[in-house]
């Protein structure tokens, strides 16, 4: 049906719950919170980079998983102890949220 939209240059209003709806038939996705737009972007930008722990949780099936994270005094990630291999350094000895999508953990 979007190609249809397209071919004729509508533009069309998707109101949805379903996040799946959303990310398989929108260019762009505007998602409420609280009556105010958290975040709109595409949808793969949605999914991959969400504004907040909240969009991230509501995109995807499983959902992302949040945990609890510091910066050691070199600005490594720490979660439990653990340096994480989360690229650039962060500025030292603060505490922050990290998610990650179940398809991108490697053991």
């Amino acid at each position: 049906m979007p190609a249809l939209f397209r071919q004729f240059g509508a533009a069309v209003l998707y109101v949805t719950q379903d996040f799946r709806e959303a990310m398989a038939l929108a260019d762009r996705v505007a998602v409420l919170q609280d009556g105010k737009f958290r975040q709109v972007a595409p949808p793969a930008e949605v999914y991959k980079s969400p504004a907040n722990a909240e969009i991230a949780r509501l995109f995807g099936d499983p959902a992302m998983n949040i945990f609890p994270c510091e910066s050691d005094d070199s600005g490594a990630a720490r979660a439990g102890g653990i340096r994480l291999d989360a690229g650039p350094r962060l500025p030292p000895n603060r505490n922050f949220l990290a998610g990650a999508r179940p398809e991108d953990v490697e053991i």
